[in-house]
C-alpha cells in the first residue's frame, strides 16, 4: 500500500514537472514567436520607412530642376497625393544610342559641344549634355533650312514629345538671333540626297515612336544612385559617344581607371564603385587653353567624325532605301592605291575589314554600304579613274574628288585613319599645278608662308572686318593685335585638331556668307561652292595622277608598269608637295584671296571660286593636322591587353584590382572595345 502511494506521488510530481516544463517551454516559445513578430514588424516599418524615404529622394531629384534641367519631372500639389495615379514619375529619357543616331541624322553638329557648359555643380553631366543638344534642336536643325520648315517634332522614344516643336521650344529659350539666323554665317553642313530622319515628324508622333523597346534604343526610367541620377550606358553606346567626342580611352593601371581625352575640353573616365557594385562613367570638363576656345561654326557631323574614325568617307545616300543606306568609300590599302595609281573603286562581296565590323557594332542610325575594293581603270574595263561603280560597273554611284570634296563641309573631324588621310594628302597635291594656271603664279617657285599659317592669317583678316561678331572666338580677337604673327601650330591630339578645324569651318561659311554670286538662300549659296570644290578637285586629282604615271595621257594602266611602282612613284611625289612646296603654294593662292577680300568693304571681291579654292586649301591642312587611329574588334596594342573577368565585366562585383594588364603599360596604350565594361551607370 505504502509503495504504492509512493509510485503514485511519483507519478503526479513527474506529470508536474512535465506540464511546468511544457508550460514554461510554450511560454518561451511564445515570446520568441513574438520577438521574432515585433522584429519582422519593426523591419517592415523601417523598409517603408527606407522606401519612403528613397521615394522622396526620387521625387526630389528628379523634379529639381537644377539636377535635372529641361527632363525634370513637373511637382505635383498636395491634394495630387490623394490620388496615387499621380505620383511623380520620372521622365523617360533616350538612351545614349539615341542621342548618337540623332546626330548621325545631322540634327546638331559638334557646335553644341564646342560650346557645351557643365553648368550646375548639382547637374547630372548627361543631363548637361543632352539639355544643350536638344536646346540646338529646338533652335533649329541645320538641315532643316533646306526644308524651309515651319514646325518640325522631335519624338522621345517612349511616346512623349521631349520637344514639342522647335518654335514652342524656341520660344521658351527665347535664345534670339544666331549668327546663322542673321546670316553672318551660311551652314556648310552638307545633307546627302535622299536625306531623311526617323526622329522628324509633324503634328503627331510616328506609330514607331509609341513603343518602347530597350533593344531599339529606349532607354529604362533613369536610376538613382549614390543620390545622383544615372542612366545605362552599353560599351557600344560609350563608344560611339567618344568617336563623336574625339576621345580615346587609355587605361590607368595605377588609378585602374579607363581615361579619355578628347576635344572640345572634353574627357570621359569610367571607374568601379566598391560601394554600390557599378561601372561608373563620368563626363568632365578641363580648362580649355586659349588656343582650344570655342568659334561660332558648325564644326563636323557626327556621322562624319564615326565613319571616318573607321576609315570610311561617307558620300551620298541609298536612295532606293528612303535614306536607311550611307554610301561610303572605306580606304584600305587596296584602295589607297587604286587612288593613287589612277584606278576606279568598285564594290565586291567579299568580306569586310575589322573596322567596318567594329563600325556595325556601334549605335549608327543606318547601315554602311562600303566600297572596299579597286578596279583597274579603263575604257575597255567600264571604269574611269576616280569613278565609284557598283559591282557590275554598270552605275556611277559618285566620284572619288567628290568625296574629298565633301570633307570640308562636314568631315573636318579630329581622328581619322592613316589611310584616308594619305589618299586626301595625294588628291590634293595636283593643287601645286593648277595654282600656277589659275593663279598666275610663278612656275616651280613658292613662297615662304605655309598653308596652314595662310588660313590663320585670313582668320585674322576676315575676323577684323567684323570685330563685333566675334566668329572666331576669344583667342582670334585676343591675337588680333599682332595679325602677322605665326599662329599655326603642329596638332598634337584630338583638342588641338578640333579646335583648329572648327576655326577653318568658320572661316569657310563666313566668306560663304559674303561672296558675291547669283545663288540667293544660303544653302545655295553653299552647294554653288560645293560644285566648285568638286571641280577643282576633280582637276587637282587627275594632275596628280597623270604626275604620278609619267603624264601619261591615257587612263588605261601600261602594262609594263605594275601597280606597286606607281603607288610608289606616288608615294615620291606626295612627299615632295608635301615637303612644304605644295603647303607655301597654297599659302601663296590664300594671300591672293585676301587681298581680294580687302580690295573692297565686306569682302566684296569673293567669289566663289575664292571660296572653293579656300575650302580645298582647308582640307590640305586637315590631312597634314588630323590625328590618326586605328580600330576594330580585334585592335590591340602590343605591349599587352586588359583583362576584365567575365563576372565583373557582366556584373561589376568583383574586386577593383581583378582589372590589370598583362603587359607593363600605364596610358600608352589605347583599349579595345572588348576591354571596356559590358554596361556602365552614366551620372
Amino acid at each position: 500500500m505504502t509503495k504504492g502511494l509512493e509510485v503514485a506521488g511519483i507519478c503526479i510530481a513527474s506529470v508536474g514537472l512535465i506540464s511546468v516544463f511544457i508550460a514554461i517551454l510554450t511560454f518561451v516559445c511564445t515570446l520568441r514567436k513574438d520577438v521574432i513578430l515585433k522584429r519582422e514588424e519593426i523591419a517592415r516599418k523601417r523598409e517603408g520607412t527606407a522606401r519612403k524615404r528613397e521615394e522622396a529622394d526620387i521625387e526630389k531629384v528628379y523634379s529639381d530642376k537644377e539636377v535635372m534641367n529641361y527632363f525634370a519631372s513637373e511637382k505635383h500639389g498636395y491634394l495630387d497625393y490623394f490620388r496615387s495615379f499621380c505620383k511623380t514619375c520620372p521622365r523617360r529619357i533616350p538612351a545614349v544610342q539615341r542621342i548618337v543616331q540623332l546626330g548621325e541624322d545631322m540634327l546638331y553638329t559638334s557646335e553644341v559641344f564646342d560650346q557645351l557648359q557643365l553648368r550646375h555643380p548639382k547637374e547630372a553631366p548627361w543631363v548637361s549634355l543632352y539639355s544643350a543638344i536638344f536646346d540646338e534642336m529646338a533652335r533649329g536643325p541645320p538641315l532643316l533650312q533646306d526644308y524651309n520648315a515651319e514646325q518640325h517634332t522631335v519624338w522621345s522614344l517612349d511616346g512623349d514629345s521631349l520637344i514639342k516643336s522647335f518654335q514652342t521650344r524656341a520660344r521658351d529659350m527665347s535664345p534670339g538671333k544666331s549668327v546663322f539666323d542673321a546670316g553672318h554665317l551660311v551652314r556648310c553642313v552638307r545633307r546627302f540626297n535622299a536625306w531623311k530622319s526617323e526622329f522628324i515628324g509633324g503634328p503627331a508622333a510616328p506609330d514607331s515612336a509609341q513603343d518602347s523597346d530597350e533593344e531599339t534604343g529606349d532607354a529604362p526610367l533613369p536610376c538613382l544612385i549614390s543620390g545622383k541620377p544615372c542612366i545605362k550606358v552599353s560599351r557600344e553606346e560609350l563608344c560611339g559617344l567618344a568617336l563623336v567626342l574625339g576621345i580615346r580611352f587609355r587605361w590607368d593601371q595605377r588609378s585602374s581607371v579607363f581615361k579619355g581625352e578628347g576635344a572640345f575640353g572634353l574627357d570621359m573616365s569610367v571607374s568601379y564603385a566598391q560601394s554600390d557594385g557599378h561601372w561608373r562613367l563620368s563626363l568632365n570638363q578641363i580648362p580649355r587653353r586659349p588656343r582650344h576656345k570655342p568659334s561660332k561654326g558648325s564644326g563636323y557631323i557626327p556621322l562624319f567624325a564615326i565613319y571616318m574614325a573607321c576609315g570610311l568617307i561617307p558620300f551620298t545616300r541609298e536612295i532606293e532605301n528612303t535614306g536607311g543606306w550611307i554610301k561610303a568609300v572605306y580606304v584600305s590599302q587596296d584602295v589607297l592605291k587604286a587612288i593613287r595609281s589612277g584606278s576606279g573603286i568598285i564594290d565586291t562581296d567579299s568580306a569586310l575589314a575589322d573596322a567596318i565590323e567594329y563600325l556595325r557594332r556601334l549605335p549608327t542610325s543606318t547601315f554602311a554600304q562600303a566600297w572596299p575594293h579597286s578596279g583597274v581603270a579603263g575604257i575597255a574595263q567600264g571604269i574611269h579613274a576616280g569613278e565609284i561603280k557598283n559591282k557590275k560597273k554598270t552605275t556611277l554611284v559618285g566620284t572619288w574628288w567628290g568625296t574629298v570634296s565633301g570633307i570640308a563641309f562636314g568631315g573636318l573631324v579630329p581622328q581619322t585613319t592613316r589611310e584616308v588621310k594619305e589618299a586626301v594628302a595625294f588628291t590634293m597635291t595636283g593643287l601645286y599645278k593648277l595654282a600656277d594656271k589659275q593663279w598666275g603664279l610663278e612656275k616651280n617657285a613658292a613662297g615662304n608662308i605655309s598653308c596652314t599659317e595662310a588660313l590663320e592669317r585670313l582668320e585674322n583678316i576676315v575676323h577684323s572686318e567684323a570685330k563685333g561678331l566675334n566668329l572666331f572666338g576669344e583667342y582670334v580677337n585676343d591675337r588680333g593685335n599682332w595679325p602677322d604673327a605665326n599662329y599655326a601650330i603642329k596638332c598634337q591630339n584630338t583638342n588641338d585638331a578640333a579646335a583648329v578645324f572648327g576655326r577653318y569651318m568658320t572661316l569657310l561659311e563666313r566668306l560663304v556668307a559674303l561672296y558675291r554670286g547669283a545663288a540667293q538662300t544660303p544653302h545655295q549659296r553653299r552647294d554653288c561652292v560645293f560644285d566648285e570644290t568638286q571641280k577643282l578637285l576633280e582637276n587637282s586629282y587627275k594632275e596628280a595622277k597623270n604626275h604620278t604615271r609619267g603624264n601619261h595621257a591615257s587612263e588605261t594602266l601600261p602594262s609594263e608598269t605594275s601597280s606597286e611602282t606607281i603607288a610608289s612613284e606616288a608615294l615620291a611625289n606626295e612627299s615632295h608637295c608635301n615637303s612644304g612646296d605644295l603647303g607655301r603654294k597654297l599659302g601663296d593662292v590664300i594671300g591672293k584671296i585676301a587681298e581680294n577680300f580687302t580690295a573692297s568693304a565686306n569682302g566684296g571681291n569673293i567669289t566663289e571660286k575664292d571660296c572653293a579654292w579656300v575650302a580645298a586649301c582647308i582640307i590640305t591642312a586637315w590631312a597634314t593636322n588630323v590625328q590618326t587611329i586605328s580600330l576594330g574588334p580585334g585592335k590591340r596594342g602590343n605591349a599587352g591587353t586588359i583583362n576584365l573577368t567575365k563576372e565583373r565585366r557582366d556584373h561589376g562585383r568583383d574586386n577593383a584590382h581583378d582589372c590589370n594588364l598583362s603587359g607593363d603599360f600605364a596610358l600608352a596604350e589605347e583599349v579595345n572595345l572588348e576591354d571596356l565594361p559590358n554596361v556602365m551607370a552614366f551620372g
